[in-house]
């Protein structure tokens, strides 16, 4: 990882301002896993600093700035907006990432908020554009927003050998005032050739208690696509067999789950891959009106079998990895299952440099 120097914020007293890195440097706190927390909302924006801007001798330029008053990362490339991740939002409870675009501009996720003389407006707090929730998470519904997750923004750097910017941070997920668990999460923007690639890394600790991850449809990284997208509007659902829209792909264990149509003049759409690595292969929860969800979880809420829960304990965290990728403006579909290999090689290279 590409840093010319590491800042911590160990000041109280800054609490009350934004701290400010200097040009090319990122700004970190450095705390294990279960100790990290956030002890005021003021945390999420003194953690990161000024504009991180990167070139890449490839031709295009990354950069990562906060946003909406410190409750937001924009990332840009060539200076044009490619997605935002937001940490703090009144109604809902958990960070989320919305406004992905393709490398050409267009907007494959869903408007948030979405614009109900557009889109398909239902599910506005659940389905904001890409996020990782539970709804059942030691029986907290998180999915629903009735806990709430506190993040602390670590910092952001760019990736050498990768055209990517790095998003790292600690969520902390509470119920009332306990604390159910503690997530660190690494969240990557890669720009690939095609499309750009989101890598979503998460590794869960228990708080004072086991952590359970129960069963239900609505545990996993979902998306939801922009509305011209959806099958209801003429869109495609297409899994790695073959399987099509909700009638068939709902319910299927897949390696990739794509969802496309025709939007702005071309192809355009996003592919879901859960890691290969993961502790258990995904179920797909995908609707025609444009959810699409990839979830370990619900052995019970998609077969009928055995109950799942999957139970962490501090000397067993869980480790999540999934891939999204968002293409646009194409004559052609992409080769979804070359996507696919080229997400394990690139989550491949980011866990080399992070051991180093």
């Amino acid at each position: 990882m590409f840093e010319l120097n590491t800042l911590t914020v160990e000041d109280s007293a800054l609490l009350d301002k934004p701290a400010v890195a200097p040009e090319g440097h990122t700004l970190n706190c450095e705390l294990p896993m279960a100790t990290r927390h956030c002890q005021t909302a003021a945390w999420a924006i003194i953690l990161l600093g000024a504009l991180t801007h990167t070139a890449f001798a490839q031709g295009n330029s990354l950069g990562a700035s906060l946003a909406d008053g410190g409750k937001s990362v924009q990332v840009e490339v060539d200076e044009q907006p490619a997605a935002r991740f937001v940490t703090r939002h009144d109604e809902i409870l958990r960070p989320f990432l919305c406004d992905l675009c393709g490398p050409g501009g267009v907007q494959v996720t869903r408007r948030h908020p979405p614009d109900e003389s557009r889109d398909l407006a239902d599910h506005a707090t659940m389905h904001p554009g890409i996020w990782l929730a539970f709804g059942d998470f030691s029986g907290v519904d998180f999915w629903r927003n009735r806990g709430r997750v506190e993040t602390t923004l670590e910092g952001f750097a760019s990736r050498n050998g990768l055209v990517a910017i790095e998003i790292r941070g600690m969520h902390e997920y509470y119920d009332d005032e306990r604390t159910v668990a503690f997530e660190d999460v690494r969240l990557y923007f890669v720009v690939r050739p095609d499309g750009h690639l989101i890598v979503w890394d998460s590794t869960f600790e228990p708080g004072k208690d086991p952590l359970v991850f129960g069963d239900q449809e609505e545990m996993g990284l979902g998306v939801r696509v922009a509305t011209p997208l959806t099958v209801e509007r003429g869109g495609t659902v297409i899994n790695s067999a073959g399987q099509r829209n909700e009638e068939e792909a709902w319910g299927q264990v897949a390696d990739w789950c794509a969802y496309y149509g025709k939007l702005d003049g071309g192809l355009a759409g996003l592919v879901l891959m859960p890691h290969p690595e993961n502790f258990r292969r995904s179920w797909f929860h995908v609707r025609d009106y444009g959810l699409m969800l990839a979830n370990p979880f619900g052995r019970r809420a998609f077969t009928g079998g055995e109950p799942s829960a999957v139970t962490v304990t501090r000397d067993k965290p869980l480790r999540l990895r999934f891939g999204v990728f968002a293409f646009d403006k194409h004559e052609m579909l992409p080769d979804f299952a070359a996507i696919y290999a080229d997400y394990q090689q690139v989550a491949a290279q980011l866990d080399e440099e992070a051991d180093e």
